[in-house]
């Protein structure tokens, strides 16, 4: 089935068919999503339980309905939905003196000792979600407060799965004797029958009154529920369903092959390297995956986690490159060289471990197949080094993107690379296409060393993107006098994230070009927003050591709402809903490579605060 624009996050259906959900969606949750998706007008938006998890409870009380419909003017209905079997002894209702001596009707579950819970009548839940909607909302909230007619705009709704009748679904819970009906809509199966006009069931489709907002309360309830992307993204498993025909060539096994992957930024590299892994691994085979910035590891291993594939994750290994030398050294009790330059040493490192490798080939784990990502960071003696861990028969995989290549890597041939020109993804899925166009402009305007088409590579616009939502995309250049101003710029920009766009924090990561504008800039943002008790998760530190262990336990994926922090070099492979990044007053030309790469970590919105004279004319040339 295709996939609808409008159920979102989009795909919801389709993953839960393909049990591809690491999220409760039950099949009440499903059913009603399909129906309305068939049977709303088409301007009407569809919000599931995994779109839905931000904003509606507290760490108290954590709590989410299960469907909301929207519309910019005809408002918004949230539903509760019941997958309850009430014909079971277990459920209980009927009415009840509270303590006030007032009557209310009861709903509650009794267990075969007679312990009751205490009263559970879903009504006041689903009612509860709309006014707590009404006070999240400021806009919606004065709207209301200004013209009390505007209530009806706001609907609740309780939807039983397993009640076919909605008069039995009614009388359960007490409608109408004990609750106007206006207050919750309650409905059973019946009413998604085919031949049922929605409007008897869905009140906002007849609004006879003709009262409509004033503002577009669909952007507005977007905003605010808002779930941090990483989270929202991280309930769905990943398989092969999720690439195109190109990136499906890379995911097959080819034994006795190396294979070399060039793809453009948000081409889906990565996706296509943890894919290849875990269908390899399911299999039983050893695999490692290497990649050589530290805090890549982190993100290959929760992209691998990721996949649908049940695999024994004792047969993948993922290391960065200095940490696997290491590993190796340790094991064979091989000393780190001492003498001469940092350089040297790590030459003669590399040396040591190949001569040991070769003279003790089978007294270490060898590998079916080694996936590489970033290779445009490996330097030649790197791969010879690695290419000695293939088991026989083994398989090698490198994927790289020469425009990303910030650590100023003399360019090799790779020799043992199979016969024919190697891959190449152009189309990019990341980036939405204001940001493609940003991207392919900078390129042309700075990158301008590459000898062919197919070293430089623009990234082809497309319009399929991967968000779980329909975003809405921001590029922003402003150019600074001083480092002062610059950090105030980021307080406001982060500010307007946050109050204007009901963005969580944790949506944005923000890039520096050294650990010590980090530190200071870190400091700065704190001070800012004192009264917010902002949490930061950053990898700042004057000293290396604890810079290094900052590193490895970096992670976007994290769920305590952190804003992120770090080097441009450090977040290079990672990715941000909102992304804002600082220029230095002094740049180089390998720092176009460094600004680049930083820009192509963007989802949504890409803020860019420039002091360098260098890039001062490129907000002109944005406009053009």
């Amino acid at each position: 089935m295709a996939v609808s624009k409008r159920i979102l996050p989009l795909g919801i259906l389709e993953k839960f068919e393909n049990n591809e959900l690491k999220v409760p969606f039950t099949k009440g949750e499903y059913y009603l999503s399909k129906q309305l998706d068939a049977k709303l007008p088409n301007e009407w938006v569809i919000h599931t339980k995994p779109e839905l998890r931000n904003r509606w409870g507290s760490n108290i009380c954590p709590q989410t309905p299960d469907v909301v419909i929207a519309n910019k003017r005809h408002g918004i209905m949230i539903i509760e939905i019941k997958d309850w079997q009430i014909d079971l002894p277990k459920y209980k209702s009927g009415e009840k003196i509270n303590r006030k001596g007032k009557k209310i009707w009861e709903v509650f579950i009794e267990d075969e000792k007679g312990t009751r819970t205490s009263n559970i009548n879903p009504v006041y839940k689903a009612d509860g979600y709309r006014l707590r909607m009404i006070d999240g909302i400021h806009e919606i909230q004065e709207e209301i407060f200004n013209d009390k007619r505007k209530n009806i705009l706001i609907k609740s709704g309780l939807y039983f799965h397993n009640i076919i009748s909605s008069q039995k679904a009614k009388s359960f819970v007490g409608i109408p004797k004990y609750f106007n009906p206006d207050r919750c809509t309650v409905f059973g199966r019946d009413m998604l029958d085919k031949n049922v006009k929605i409007e008897q069931f869905i009140p906002l489709i007849n609004n006879n009154i003709k009262i409509h907002s004033n503002t577009d309360w669909l952007s507005k309830f977007k905003n605010w529920i808002s779930p941090p992307l990483h989270i929202s993204e991280g309930q769905n498993l990943i398989s092969e369903r999720d690439l195109n025909d190109k990136q499906k060539r890379y995911i097959i096994s080819r034994p006795g092959v190396i294979q070399k992957l060039s793809g453009v930024a948000g081409s889906g590299k990565t996706r296509v390297i943890a894919i290849r892994a875990a269908s390899l691994a399911k299999l039983g085979k050893k695999i490692l995956v290497i990649c050589y910035n530290i805090t890549l590891k982190n993100y290959l291993k929760k992209e691998i986690e990721g996949t649908k594939y049940d695999f024994d994750p004792t047969n993948i290994d993922i290391f960065y490159f200095h940490d696997f030398c290491k590993a190796y050294r340790e094991f064979r009790n091989i000393e780190y060289p001492d003498e001469g330059s940092m350089q040297k040493n790590d030459e003669l490192e590399k040396e040591k471990i190949i001569r040991d490798k070769i003279e003790n080939r089978n007294l270490s784990a060898n590998y079916d197949a080694i996936i590489i990502d970033e290779g445009q960071d490996f330097k030649e003696t790197w791969f010879k080094l690695l290419r000695n861990f293939l088991s026989q028969n083994g398989e090698m995989l490198i994927a790289f993107d020469d425009k990303q290549n910030i650590y100023s890597i003399k360019k090799f041939k790779i020799s043992g690379v199979g016969s024919g020109r190697w891959g190449v993804l152009n189309k990019g899925y990341r980036l939405l296409n204001e940001h493609i166009n940003l991207v392919n402009k900078f390129s042309n305007e700075f990158l301008t060393d590459f000898k062919s088409d197919e070293e430089n590579p623009i990234i082809e616009t497309n319009t399929q993107h991967t968000l779980p939502f329909e975003p809405n995309s921001l590029s922003k250049w402003i150019n600074v006098n001083n480092i002062v101003e610059s950090r105030d710029m980021v307080c406001e920009m982060l500010n307007h994230l946050d109050k204007n766009q009901k963005l969580d924090f944790s949506d944005t990561a923000i890039l520096v070009p050294d650990h010590d504008e980090g530190i200071n800039l870190r400091e700065h943002i704190l001070e800012y927003f004192k009264n917010k008790n902002l949490k930061i998760s950053d990898i700042f530190s004057k000293n290396p050591d604890r810079q290094r262990d900052a590193k490895k336990i970096f992670n976007v994926f994290d769920s305590d709402r952190r804003l992120k922090m770090s080097t441009i070099n450090s977040f290079k492979g990672w990715e941000r809903r909102n992304i804002i990044i600082l220029i230095p007053y002094k740049t180089d030309k390998n720092f176009d490579f460094k600004m680049y790469t930083s820009m192509t970590r963007v989802r949504e919105k890409l803020i860019i605060i420039n002091l360098s004279e260098r890039y001062k004319n490129f907000e002109n040339i944005i406009d053009e």
